[in-house]
C-alpha cells in the first residue's frame, strides 16, 4: 500500500539509535528522504553511521549533529533540511534522555530534572517551532511526538520523565489546534517498554552474571509482563510502524491531536 510518503522529507530527532534509528529505516523504506538529528551519528556498536546505512538501503539521508535543547541548533536543523531537500514534511520529536538507573521521586536529582526537561520538553518546543514555520509556508505537514505511557499512566520510578513527556502530550494538543488551519497535523505515539539495543544489552549482562542477579532480573521481567495484556514487550519496529501511520497523509490525513499507545495494552491493564 502506498502511504503517500515517497518524496517527502522527514526530520527525526534522536534518530541515530534505538527507536529513532528504526523510524529512520521505516521512512527510507517508504521512499522518504530522512534528516537524522542526534548528538552522535550512530549508537555505540552500530555501524555504519546512520545516514550511511540509510543510503546503503537506497534512500536519501543527511545527518545533522543537533542538541535539540538549544534553540539555535533546532533552527539550524530546519535550515539544513531545507537547504538539502527543499522542504520539511514530517517532524518526529523522538529525542529523549533519562537517568540510569531510574529511581523513586525522593531520590531523583534536580540536575537530572533539568536535562530531561531540556531534551524532552524544550527540545520538542524548539524543533516543533522551527519545522512548523517551514510547514506553514508549504501549507502542510505532520508532527509526531514520541511520548510514553509513563506520561499517561504514571510510574513510581519515572516521575520527572513522565512529567516531561506529559508536557509534550499537552504541547501536541495545542499544536493540533494552533497549526491545524495551516494544514499541519500533530499526534503522539506512546510506547511502553520497548526492546531496544540497550534493553537487550542490559538483559544479556544480567543473565551473563548468573546466580541471584539473573534470577532477580528474570523474576522482575516475569512480573512486569503481567501488566501487558499481550504478554510481550514492544519492538522499535512496532513504534516505527505507528509513526509511519500517523505521518501518512493517506492513512491519517484526518487525524490530529491524538495519543496512540503502542504498548501491548499496558495503559489499560
Amino acid at each position: 500500500m502506498d502511504l503517500g510518503l515517497k518524496g517527502q522529507v522527514a526530520v527525526v530527532t534522536g534518530g541515530a539509535g534505538g527507536i529513532g534509528r528504526s523510524i529512520c529505516r521505516a521512512f527510507t523504506a517508504e521512499g522518504a528522504a530522512v534528516v537524522v538529528a542526534d548528538l552522535a551519528n550512530g549508537a555505540a556498536g552500530q555501524r555504519p553511521a546512520t545516514d550511511q546505512e540509510l543510503r546503503d538501503l537506497g534512500g536519501e539521508a543527511l545527518f545533522v549533529p543537533t542538541d535539540v535543547g538549544r534553540y539555535e541548533q533546532a533552527q539550524a536543523l530546519a535550515e539544513a533540511a531545507v537547504e538539502a531537500f527543499g522542504r520539511v514534511d514530517i517532524l518526529v520529536n523522538n529525542a529523549a534522555w533519562w537517568p540510569v538507573p531510574q529511581t523513586f521521586f525522593w531520590e531523583e536529582q534536580p540536575d537530572d530534572w533539568s536535562k530531561m526537561i531540556d531534551v524532552i520538553m524544550r527540545g520538542s518546543l524548539n524543533c516543533s517551532q522551527a519545522m512548523a514555520r517551514q510547514m506553514r509556508s508549504q501549507g502542510s505537514g505532520a508532527i509526531v511526538n514520541v511520548v510514553s505511557d509513563a506520561a499517561l499512566k504514571g510510574e513510581s520510578r519515572e516521575t520527572a520523565y513522565g512529567a516531561a513527556k506529559a508536557a509534550v502530550v499537552g504541547l501536541t494538543r495545542s499544536l493540533a489546534v494552533g497549526l491545524g488551519p495551516s494544514g499541519i497535523r500533530a499526534n503522539c505515539v506512546a510506547p511502553g517498554r520497548t526492546m531496544t539495543d540497550q534493553f537487550h544489552a542490559r538483559r544479556a549482562e544480567a543473565l551473563a552474571a548468573g546466580g541471584e542477579t539473573a534470577e532477580r532480573y528474570l523474576d522482575r521481567e516475569k512480573r512486569a509482563l503481567k501488566f501487558y495484556p499481550l504478554r510481550k514487550f514492544g519492538t522499535p519496529e512496532d513504534v516505527a510502524n505507528m509513526v509511519l501511520t500517523l505521518s501518512s497523509p493517506v492513512l491519517s490525513g484526518h487525524v490530529t491531536g491524538q495519543i496512540v499507545s503502542v504498548s501491548g495494552g499496558y495503559r489499560i491493564a
